[in-house]
């Protein structure tokens, strides 16, 4: 309509019972025809409500996993929780769980190595479709990872690497020996404080025979005084001065075998150092390594960190040096 209009509507008097059913009918066709051009419109709509939303389509990852094997668990969000395990592609996501193409989107997943595998790497390309990749350290949950303000398509690889070395094997050389005989640190540090029977008894006799020579030079002191000798009397005692005198600076070229800390004696706390040395936690030097190496093969390694262990609770081991005193001097040749 271009301008203003005048509608006419002429009616007629209906008079006979053929008009009447006739003009029901019609009124039935034609209500009916409104049924269907109305049915026509709604399925139109909906058809390009579809189109509509099938036109928005949001970016992806990609996970490709090598060096072994293992799967992909992603999270609709950043509670990792409710989440969708053996994936290799995902929606980014924005905070609610919502696909997102805005470029503020993320990708929230966890990689499930297989049993003897660990993850050695995780990357992402191309570097220009993302801004932060969060490790476990930071988003505080194992093996987990977060990609945030994706801006495009991903391709996210995972490496795995096999676990076989002792190193890889995950043991805590602070706290555990791992020995023939599954004897732990802690168990190392019980034992230490534990006074072996046997050795308290050599003790005890080392210490009287050590009395039983005091008493005896003081009774052959006592009666070597002779008026008549009383010059060689001051010259015995002054070679048994410098015989004291050469003892003990012998003694302190002394050392023993397994002594890593140089206290005089094995325990527990030496087979740790030579553990720890040989994990490559805490290195030793110098005589602490000589001595550490209680089975002379040139290397201390776990085998040396037992040895020790055992001879700290009383053992002695054929081929091991552990306990035994020698002369720093020998040792440095």
């Amino acid at each position: 309509i271009t301008g203003d209009s005048t509608v006419t509507v002429a009616l007629r008097e209906i008079s006979t019972e053929s008009e009447i059913d006739t003009a029901t009918e019609s009124e039935v066709d034609t209500s009916t025809e409104a049924e269907v051009d109305t049915e026509s419109e709604t399925d139109t709509a909906t058809d390009e409500s579809t189109d509509t939303q099938s036109d928005i389509e949001a970016y992806t990852a990609s996970f490709e996993v090598t060096g072994g094997q293992g799967t992909i668990t992603t999270y609709a969000t950043q509670d990792y929780t409710n989440g969708e395990e053996n994936q290799t592609t995902a929606y980014v996501r924005d905070k609610l769980g919502n696909t997102d193409t805005t470029g503020d989107g993320q990708v929230n997943f966890t990689v499930v190595p297989a049993d003897g595998y660990k993850v050695e790497s995780v990357t992402a390309s191309p570097e220009s479709a993302y801004k932060n990749l969060k490790t476990p350290e930071e988003t505080g949950t194992e093996n987990t990872y977060r990609i945030t303000k994706i801006s495009d398509d991903l391709t996210i690889t995972v490496t795995l690497r096999e676990i076989s070395t002792s190193t890889d094997s995950a043991v805590d050389t602070e706290s555990a020996v791992d020995t023939e005989s599954a004897v732990d640190t802690e168990s190392a540090v019980d034992t230490e404080s534990e006074v072996d029977t046997n050795s308290a008894v050599d003790t005890d006799s080392a210490n009287d025979t050590d009395s039983a020579v005091d008493t005896d030079s003081t009774v052959d002191t006592d009666s070597a005084v002779d008026t008549d000798s009383a010059v060689d009397t001051e010259s015995e005692a002054d070679t048994e001065s410098e015989a004291d005198t050469d003892s003990e600076d012998e003694k302190d070229e002394k050392a023993l075998f397994g002594d890593a800390n140089l206290d005089g004696k094995v325990y527990s706390d030496d087979a740790l150092l030579a553990l720890r040395h040989s994990s490559a936690v805490e290195l030793l030097e110098g005589l602490p390594l000589a001595l550490a190496d209680v089975n002379r093969d040139g290397v201390v390694d776990s085998s040396d960190a037992l040895l020790i262990l055992r001879c700290s609770v009383g053992f002695r081991d054929d081929g091991s040096f552990a306990g035994t005193e020698i002369s720093i001097k020998d040792l440095s040749k």
